[in-house]
């Protein structure tokens, strides 16, 4: 999932390498609370991926802390979006957090890409928001034929 997560980073900033300029790319996550550990993870592979595949600073990442909590998703999103006029964002460790700042990012036809958000509404939630974890509905039609043929029960 990493590889296909720099994969698509790299692919929607490339047509920008040519500037001079860094490219911005905000990155909501949970950075503190109970999610950080999946923050941590988003942060070590983007700023793997920017070392080892684009040294030279071409890309600045803007963190912003989301904490698994939809009130501070919004707030990250509007300064993303107003204040540090990102064309992109990655991230986005919790569902609740996304679907409260998807609208924010879908006026300002941001390109929002979560990595690890699960949730079943984000296909409606905009035309810039993408996701690469297959969402829970999806999972659980997968998982319960292959519990169900391993068990006689299920409960």
């Amino acid at each position: 999932m990493r590889n296909v997560f720099i994969g698509i980073l790299l692919a929607a900033v490339l047509p920008g390498t040519l500037r001079a300029e860094p490219i911005k790319i905000g990155v909501q996550t949970s950075l503190t609370g109970d999610a950080a550990t999946f923050g941590a993870d988003i942060r070590n592979a983007l700023e793997l991926a920017r070392d080892q595949l684009a040294p030279g600073g071409r890309y600045e990442f803007i963190y912003e802390d989301e904490r698994c909590d939809p009130a501070a998703g919004v707030k990250a999103a509007q300064k993303l979006a107003s204040i540090d006029k990102v064309k992109y964002v990655l991230g986005f460790s919790c569902n609740s957090p996304l679907l409260t700042s998807a609208p924010i990012y879908d006026r300002a036809k941001i390109v929002a890409i979560s990595a690890t958000a699960s949730t079943g509404d984000v296909p409606d939630v905009g035309r810039y928001m993408f996701r690469l974890f297959p969402n829970d509905a999806a999972g659980v039609d997968v998982l319960i034929p292959y519990i169900a043929g391993r068990h006689k029960h299920l409960r």
